[in-house]
């Protein structure tokens, strides 16, 4: 399986959720549109790319993390798509969560980690549980720490 051209499909699914919940929930008024309105530096037609801040910055925690690993430890995804795959992972937590996740998780886990996890939860109507689920069966042990011999 070519494990790069899944999981970037998986994350081309994600983008395009977050677009169609913003562009389909821009009208609301309230707490709604206060959440929505959060999107906007999200999607691909905003003013920043914070998704791929997100991203640089996750891939940057990955490459830190693959610092120091035995020459036999050979990954079979680059450390872009590794962080794809941890993000991809926290928006799906977020996106099963009945409430947004609380602000404290800022002080213990990772801001990337956090940060997407509240996306999840913001877009949770626009991502299906079977993008759920295809996110939920990679396994980043097996994928990051594959020992060659």
């Amino acid at each position: 399986m070519n494990y790069t051209k899944y999981i970037n499909g998986l994350w081309q699914e994600f983008r395009n959720s977050i677009d169609k919940a913003f562009k389909d929930n821009s009208h609301m008024s309230g707490d709604a549109a206060w959440n929505t309105n959060a999107l906007r530096d999200y999607t691909t037609e905003g003013w920043h790319d914070d998704l791929a801040k997100l991203l640089n910055a996750e891939t940057a925690n990955e490459r830190q993390h693959r610092n120091g690993r035995p020459a036999e430890v050979s990954p079979l995804i680059s450390s872009e798509t590794a962080a794809k795959m941890i993000l991809m992972q926290k928006a799906a937590d977020g996106a099963d969560r009945d409430e947004m996740p609380p602000a404290s998780h800022f002080l213990v886990y990772r801001k990337t980690a956090v940060e997407t996890e509240v996306i999840g939860w913001i877009a949770r109507k626009y991502l299906p549980a079977s993008w759920r689920a295809a996110v939920r069966t990679m396994d980043y042990v097996k994928l990051v720490n594959r020992r060659v011999s």
